[in-house]
């Protein structure tokens, strides 16, 4: 499948995405010097990817064990380096 296409037929997931990352992103610059408040928007950003992922594997029926895998991995690992940023 083709990137236009991956966009096209996804288009409403990659919007909530998108506006997810802009507004994590904001948060974090919003509450930025205090640690604390890092640590948890990080937290968040998380387990909004994390859910993101699922959620729209399960909208589209491509859900397997490897896919809930690859996204906790990848979000975990995020936001690990997130709260290391934080230290």
């Amino acid at each position: 499948m083709t990137i236009q296409k991956e966009l096209k037929n996804h288009a409403f997931a990659y919007v909530v995405l998108c506006m997810g990352l802009v507004i994590t992103g904001l948060l974090y610059v919003a509450v930025w010097p205090d640690r604390v408040a890092l640590r948890i928007v990080s937290i968040c950003l998380t387990i909004f990817y994390i859910m993101w992922g699922i959620i729209t594997h399960i909208h589209h029926d491509r859900i397997s064990w490897s896919v809930v895998v690859e996204y906790v991995a990848v979000g975990s690992l995020s936001g690990l380096l997130l709260i290391l940023l934080t230290i």
